[in-house]
């Protein structure tokens, strides 16, 4: 698993978040979610922002495990 999307399946994790309402926010399918998981790839680059925004964190934080922002 890639090092971003691990860090974005703990943090939907530990809010207690579901994968559906961050495809929502996206206006991805939950499809695409659900790849991210099974295939353990990272998201593109242009849906870093509004994830860091949805999850409370820094894109920083995303991209590198630094400065959690909260």
């Amino acid at each position: 698993m890639g090092e971003i999307n691990a860090r974005i399946f703990t943090l939907l994790d530990e809010k207690g978040l579901k994968a559906v309402d961050l495809a929502r926010t996206l206006g991805v399918s939950e499809a695409v979610i659900s790849a991210w998981r099974k295939r353990g790839t990272d998201p593109k680059a242009i849906f870093m922002n509004e994830i860091a925004e949805f999850l409370g964190v820094t894109r920083d934080y995303l991209e590198t495990g630094k400065d959690r922002g909260e």
